[in-house]
């Protein structure tokens, strides 16, 4: 498993935990609960690690970084990303009012 898939394992399973339903961006199904993570979103300059979505309208992003990472040093990656919002993605926000980078280690 690659350090990027490790990281992808722990924040998936966190966010479920937590009472997110998570899909990959291919299989989405946005009326599967209130609180729904897209993974993997493709945006016009990258693609964002997660998209919250809550009651269908996207209101966060989360970058995953492998442990070590600086999670600091990636605010410019999140920033694109929050900045330059698809028309196909329903939000009420520009920018989104959530932004979080992770490295699955609870303790970031």
């Amino acid at each position: 498993m690659t350090p990027e898939e490790d990281v992808r394992r722990l924040v998936d399973a966190m966010l479920q935990e937590a009472g997110w339903v998570v899909h990959d961006y291919g299989q989405l199904n946005p009326a599967a609960g209130t609180g729904v993570v897209i993974r993997e979103f493709p945006f016009r300059r990258g693609v964002a690690d997660y998209i919250l979505k809550v009651n269908r309208k996207a209101v966060g992003v989360i970058e995953a970084k492998p442990v070590g990472n600086t999670l600091g040093g990636v605010d410019w990656q999140s920033g694109k990303y929050v900045n330059n919002l698809p028309n196909i993605l329903q939000h009420d926000f520009d920018p989104f009012p959530y932004v979080f980078k992770s490295t699955g280690n609870q303790g970031d």
